[in-house]
């Protein structure tokens, strides 16, 4: 399925996905407690919420997503200490809060953003050196950030921003030669730029825009 979603047969892709989930689903009715096969299930809905997303059926989507998110969670209640599921629903909840987003269901889509924030909070806290973890974090702490902006929440979307910059500092610190994590550096200040445009706080503005361009420019 991944292969034709790269080439661009969405359709096959989807067939294929279809096909791979009715054999999972057959090895679980063989073997109930097959957890595995239960986070194959989950994951082949996650897929197809992609693949029905990239075609604009956001609400087939949704329901895709929130079918994996049903399945990846109970897949995660039989194995509590597996990080990777847990950051795995957290990645649902983005999914459903960026189709939510584009609906323009601002407060579903927020609290479904706070909810990954929430859950990939909590990870980062246990494995504070995990960079998969702590970019996680940060891309679902920019999610709510957005969210609070387009409600209004100026004090609260700043703040949010604030520790977004904050994670991309430690993450960019740790790994100068690392890129990506410098163009990720530069964004975090250009969007805590904007954000003080908007408070009208011209300073903060200035100083955070000449930080992003001083990365950018090295």
């Amino acid at each position: 399925a991944k292969t034709r979603r790269t080439i661009g047969d969405i359709t096959g892709a989807l067939a294929d996905a279809q096909r791979s989930r009715k054999l999972f689903e057959q090895a679980l009715a063989l073997e109930p407690d097959d957890n595995n096969a239960r986070l194959d299930i989950g994951l082949s809905y996650e897929l197809a919420g992609d693949m029905l997303a990239s075609q604009g059926k956001i609400a087939d989507a949704l329901d895709a997503y929130r079918t994996a998110l049903a399945k990846i969670k109970t897949a995660a209640d039989a194995n509590p200490k597996i990080t990777g599921l847990q950051d795995t629903i957290a990645i649902e909840y983005v999914h459903i809060g960026d189709l939510m987003q584009e609906q323009g269901k601002a407060a579903d889509a927020l609290s479904a953003f706070q909810t990954s924030l929430d859950i990939r909070q909590k990870l980062a806290a246990q494995d504070q050196t995990n960079v998969a973890l702590l970019r996680g974090l940060g891309i679902s702490t920019e999610r709510v950030a957005q969210m609070q902006l387009a409600e209004g929440k100026l004090d609260e979307g700043g703040a949010s921003f604030r520790k977004r910059l904050a994670i991309a500092q430690r993450l960019a610190q740790n790994d100068p030669g690392n890129t990506e994590l410098q163009r990720e550096l530069a964004l975090s200040y250009y969007k805590l730029g904007e954000t003080a445009l908007q408070a009208k706080k011209f300073d903060d503005a200035n100083t955070a825009f000449q930080s992003a361009l001083k990365i950018r420019q090295t």
